[in-house]
């Protein structure tokens, strides 16, 4: 019996608990380490230039309720170059974006006191953005302005202005 366990621990020894077999494995043991941020494509850059504008207005938003050209600038602006959302009048303001979201906000027309705009979207593959809008004036009673959904579609580089 004394020599059958003797046998017994020279056979299992020399598989893992050190000694010639650990320099004879092959295995990698390793693990790798995980990545310190999410490995996703960057979101693109809004496109400076002519974006036209289609708005789709409540109640429904199942047809386009009006156009209008809006020049992105440099310097995180935006100006129109005739009408904002059916009226006769144009806008402007500014723009922030976070990834692949974009919030446009400012006024309508300098002489409409109290009026606001709003247009918040997701820019898909630098040529498109789709999301709400809302225009309102605070200096009126309720209900007043609009609001539904957008499209923008990037016209190029030169704004007509």
């Amino acid at each position: 019996m004394r020599y059958r366990n003797a046998f017994l621990l020279a056979a299992i020894l020399p598989l893992g608990f050190g000694g010639a077999a650990e320099a004879k494995s092959t295995v990698n043991s390793t693990i790798p380490a995980e990545p310190l941020v999410p490995i996703t494509a960057p979101a693109p850059a809004l496109k400076s230039g002519s974006w036209t504008f289609t708005y789709y207005q409540e109640p429904g938003e199942t047809k386009a309720a009006s156009t209008s050209t809006i020049c992105v600038n440099a310097g995180n602006t935006w100006n129109t170059a005739g009408p904002l959302i059916a009226f006769v009048i144009r806008g402007n303001g500014g723009w922030a974006q976070d990834g692949g979201v974009v919030n446009f906000y400012g006024t309508v027309g300098e002489a409409i006191q109290g009026s606001a705009y709003n247009a918040v979207g997701q820019l898909t593959g630098g040529d498109l953005i789709t999301g709400r809008y809302t225009y309102f004036n605070i200096d009126q009673s309720w209900p007043n302005g609009t609001h539904g959904s957008f499209k923008a579609v990037f016209n190029g580089a030169v704004c007509p202005l």
